[in-house]
């Protein structure tokens, strides 16, 4: 059997990160198989009803003990610890953050910017617990191992957005497009992983990752392509 110390760090900690994992990730192939096919405003709507019946089960779980305890019964296992009685769901703050960009800017920035946020967060996130010890600390607690992972993770969800040939994009509101822009494809696959690596070091006035990565990640894009 495992030592109690050890059951605990599996059922609060690791179970929930490897739960969280897995949706991100989800989330970010979810964006992929969406993209070519979705107009960006009926995706913005759909999540922003969403967010209304989120948001409404956060208000209702502090406000009633007994709704909470059903609450994080059911969805507790997406949940960290301080998340079921501390502070609202991290989920709000990321339909927040997706719905942002939606809202604008145009539909490639907005999705490379989600893609950022669902795998750049989370290969830091399990880069810096891996290894993240081996290398420098910046003051907010953020390893220098997991922005490099975000780094890396970030490049490569740019090549398989732009590069790969896999995604259908529309030339008449690109926000980049092959040969016509000055940007040519191996620096922007570089820049968009530095973009990612940079939004998730950031610390923004306390602010939650999941609305600041994809915000900041969307204004930088955004500035960038209008080279």
């Amino acid at each position: 059997m495992f030592p109690i110390w050890c059951n605990q760090y599996i059922n609060s900690v690791l179970i929930p990160y490897i739960n969280l994992f897995s949706l991100n990730r989800c989330i970010g192939f979810f964006v992929l198989s969406i993209y070519s096919n979705n107009d960006t405003i009926i995706v913005r709507n759909r999540l922003l009803y969403l967010f209304a019946i989120v948001f409404l089960a956060e208000i209702l779980r502090f406000l009633n003990k007994r709704f909470n305890e059903i609450y994080i019964r059911v969805l507790g296992f997406l949940m960290r610890e301080r998340e079921k009685t501390e502070r609202y769901n991290g989920v709000i703050f990321y339909l927040l953050g997706c719905i942002s960009v939606l809202t604008l800017f145009r539909k490639d920035i907005a999705a490379i910017s989600i893609l950022i946020l669902s795998w750049c967060d989370t290969a830091a996130s399990f880069v810096g617990r891996r290894w993240g010890h081996y290398t420098y600390k910046f003051p907010n607690g953020k390893s220098l191992a997991g922005t490099l992972g975000a780094i890396i993770v970030g490049s490569i969800a740019a090549y398989i957005f732009w590069g790969s040939g896999l995604l259908k994009h529309d030339p008449e509101n690109a926000s980049w497009i092959e040969g016509k822009s000055l940007i040519s494809l191996p620096i922007l696959i570089i820049l968009t992983g530095i973009i990612g690596g940079i939004s998730e070091l950031i610390d923004l006035w306390g602010l939650d990752d999941n609305l600041v990565i994809p915000i900041f990640s969307g204004i930088m894009l955004w500035i960038l392509l209008r080279l």
